[in-house]
C-alpha cells in the first residue's frame, strides 16, 4: 500500500478511537501537499506552512501525539521531517513517532492509551 493508502487506514481506526473517548481530536497537518501551482506554494509558505510538519497530531487526555507516516516498504525521513521528530520529542506531554505502515501507528497508538 501507499503511505496515502496507510494514512486513510490509520484516520479510520483514529475516528474508532475518538468514538471509543480515547483520544480528544485529531487531524492531518497538509504540509507535504504538493501543489501544483507556485503561486500557492508561495501563499503557503508565507502563511506560516513548513516542510517536514509531521503528517498527523492526535489530542489526547495527558498528551499530544504527533505520526510522520511512512510506506511499509519505501519509508524514508527527509532532513526535514527528522528536524520535527526530534525537536518535538524534547517536549514534555509530547510524542512524535515516525511508522512504517498503518499496522506499526496502531500499535504504537495501543500502546501509549
Amino acid at each position: 500500500m501507499s503511505e496515502l493508502t496507510e494514512q486513510i487506514e490509520l484516520v479510520k481506526f483514529l475516528e474508532i478511537l475518538k468514538a471509543e473517548g480515547r483520544i480528544i481530536l485529531f487531524s492531518s497537518i497538509p504540509s507535504g501537499q504538493w501543489q501544483p501551482s507556485f503561486n500557492q506554494q508561495r501563499i503557503n509558505q508565507a502563511s506560516g506552512l513548513r516542510r517536514g510538519v509531521p503528517d498527523l497530531m492526535i489530542v489526547t487526555q495527558n498528551s499530544l501525539i504527533f505520526i510522520e507516516m511512512k510506506d511499509v516498504k519505501n519509508g524514508k525521513l527527509s532532513t526535514f521531517q527528522r528536524e520535527w521528530i526530534t525537536e518535538l520529542n524534547k517536549i514534555q506531554n509530547v510524542k512524535a513517532f515516525v511508522c512504517n505502515g498503518c499496522e506499526e501507528a496502531r500499535n504504537m497508538l495501543e500502546s501509549l492509551l
